[in-house]
């Protein structure tokens, strides 16, 4: 467990440079799970170092939920100023196994989640306090039975971001809001997880449907963390989870009308169109871009997503007026699921390419001369 940690938000210095232009996207960042939600309050103390007293007023929602107690115990300080900004946590109530089983294995479109626990084992019987252990099973079920929780706090968030109220007091103070016709959810992910793994592609599905349901167009901007750019207690398992996860969503875009969430409660949350508007993949290729630990590597996607939060490099950068039709009828390379779910973000680096493109010119010269 993680008690009475202080870690360091990006650089106000830094943060400047984004924001000086005091502009600001309304957008929701949802982070389930330890990682995701060490990511999400560094991006919320950037924002609150920046806008200070305004920081209350600004259409900008965080949904920071996750199984582990210690994520709640966890601050984040500013660079230099010592000041702590204290983002909300919504902690899991631990259900035990046993009583997931039962509540699971009542409904027949369920049962299939209470079969699973079945497998899951090394988790404490009070129920998920030190998290899902690896285990997305688990994640999955923690997920329905906190249900109305999650519910919840997506209403709230989608609220929040679209208060004429808020916006106004933004522009009365100089702050420039950059509204779209659709709500922007920013998603992210630790595909090497547990809680947030089991609960990605139904909490995606349920954000769509309840947008839907209200009239209400939602973007799902998906930043997936994959294990090479993460540490993990078991690599192996990590490897299995992102795999997993990976498939899930590629169905969840390609074929969304054969998947569906099925609360405890009895409603059935479906959406007919692609659960996900773009899908990043946060790698490492190198050691050159290897984060030095979980802190530099939650420091850094943060300081993306303040730069979502307060220019306009989402949008531009999502392509979303780019026809890839025929792109996605190439299959002469194989089945193109990354074109396919519309993959706009690439972290690269160019010399790793050269050396590659070099070796291929390389290999094809010596074998025709």
């Amino acid at each position: 467990m993680i008690t009475n940690t202080t870690t360091t938000a990006p650089v106000p210095g830094t943060l400047h440079n984004t924001t000086s232009l005091k502009t600001l996207v309304p957008v929701i960042h949802t982070c389930i799970g330890s990682l995701p939600v060490d990511i999400g309050q560094r991006i919320h103390a950037g924002l609150a170092e920046h806008y200070q007293a305004n920081m209350n007023d600004l259409p900008v929602a965080f949904r920071l939920i996750d199984s582990a107690e210690g994520s709640r115990d966890k601050s984040v300080a500013s660079h230099g100023s010592g000041t702590n900004h204290p983002a909300n946590v919504h902690i899991y109530e631990g259900h035990s196994i046993p009583a997931l089983r039962t509540a699971h294995a009542r409904r027949k479109e369920t049962a299939h989640i209470a079969d699973k626990l079945a497998k899951v084992v090394n988790i404490q019987d009070g129920g998920s306090a030190h998290g899902c252990n690896q285990q997305p099973e688990y994640g999955l079920a923690q997920y329905g039975g906190n249900f109305p929780m999650a519910e919840r706090s997506q209403q709230e968030a989608v609220l929040r971001v679209r208060s004429i109220e808020l916006i106004n007091r933004c522009e009365l103070r100089g702050i420039r809001v950059r509204s779209g016709r659709k709500v922007r959810s920013i998603r992210w992910i630790n595909a090497a997880g547990s809680t947030g793994n089991g609960a990605e592609c139904a909490d995606a599905l349920v954000a769509k449907a309840l947008a839907a349901q209200s009239g209400i167009g939602l973007e799902n901007h998906a930043m997936v963390v994959m294990p090479s750019a993460s540490t993990s207690a078991d690599p192996i398992a990590a490897r299995e989870n992102a795999g997993k996860l990976i498939l899930e969503m590629m169905r969840a875009v390609q074929d969304p009308k054969s998947i569906e969430f099925n609360a405890l409660d009895g409603r059935v949350f479906r959406y007919d169109q692609p659960v996900y508007d773009t899908i990043t993949l946060v790698s490492i290729g190198n050691d050159y871009r290897a984060a030095g630990s979980r802190d530099d590597l939650a420091a850094r996607l943060a300081l993306l997503g303040v730069m979502f939060s307060t220019t306009a490099y989402l949008e531009q950068s999502a392509q979303a007026f780019a026809d890839s039709m025929q792109s996605m009828a190439d299959t002469r390379l194989g089945f193109p699921f990354i074109r396919s779910l519309w993959l706009a973000r690439r972290f690269s680096d160019s010399r790793r390419n050269a050396a590659i493109a070099s070796g291929e010119a390389a290999a094809v010269l010596s074998k025709n001369l």
